[in-house]
C-alpha cells in the first residue's frame, strides 16, 4: 500500500472516529420559554368566564380558564396543530432563584393533534396553579410519536404571575364554579 493510500485511511479513519464521538447520544429537546424581562400573564374577564394566560414567544399561549359552571381548565394553544407528539410529562420546577427547592412530577397526560393539544381540568389544575403561585415553574415535556422526531420542551415561568393573581381571583369569586363534571359531559 502507498504512502499516500495509508495517509488518506487514516485520515478517513481519524473523520470517523471523531465524527461518532461528536454525535449526540440522543436528540436535544427544542426549548421554548418567555425570558424575565418580557414574561407577563395577562387577566381576561366578563360576566361568564375567567383566563389568566401567559404567552410563550415561537410556541404559544398557555392558560387557566374558569368558565360559568365549569371546572378550572389548564389550556395549551398553539397557532398550528401538534401532531408529532404523543404526550405530555408535566413537572414543577424551582425557579433560578430558588436553590434549595425541589421540582416534583405532577403527571403524564396524552395530547390531542389539534391547535388546542393539551386541555386538562381537576386536581392536577389546582396544583399547577399552585406551583406557579409558589414561584415554582411548570416544565412541559412533549415525548414525540417518532423516536427520530425532535423532543419539545415548554417551560411556563411564574415570573410576574402574582401581579396578575389579584385580578384573577376577583374574576372567579364573580363565576360560579363546578367540583364535579356536568352531566352534559357525560356519554353513554
Amino acid at each position: 500500500m502507498s504512502r499516500s493510500r495509508i495517509r488518506h485511511c487514516w485520515f478517513i479513519a481519524l473523520g470517523l472516529g471523531l465524527g461518532m464521538q461528536a454525535a449526540p447520544a440522543q436528540i436535544p429537546a427544542q426549548h421554548y420559554q418567555a425570558d424575565f424581562e418580557t414574561a407577563d400573564w395577562q387577566v381576561q374577564a366578563d360576566g361568564r368566564a375567567c383566563a389568566l394566560s401567559h404567552e410563550v414567544p415561537g410556541f404559544g399561549t398557555v392558560r387557566f380558564v374558569q368558565r360559568w359552571a365549569e371546572p378550572l381548565r389548564f389550556q395549551v394553544q398553539v397557532p398550528m396543530a401538534v401532531t408529532d407528539y404523543a404526550a405530555v410529562t408535566i413537572r414543577s420546577t424551582p425557579a433560578p432563584w430558588q436553590h434549595h427547592a425541589q421540582g416534583r412530577d405532577i403527571g403524564r397526560v396524552q395530547v390531542a393533534g389539534t391547535m388546542q393539544p393539551l386541555d386538562l381540568r381537576g386536581a392536577m389544575v389546582r396544583t399547577l396553579l399552585h406551583e406557579l403561585e409558589q414561584g415554582h415553574f411548570t416544565r412541559l415535556d412533549w415525548q414525540p410519536v417518532q423516536s427520530a422526531a425532535e423532543p419539545l420542551a415548554v417551560t411556563v415561568s411564574a415570573v410576574r404571575l402574582r401581579q396578575a393573581l389579584p385580578a384573577f381571583q376577583r374574576c372567579l369569586a364573580g363565576v360560579m364554579q363546578l367540583d364535579f363534571m356536568p352531566i352534559g359531559e357525560y356519554s353513554v
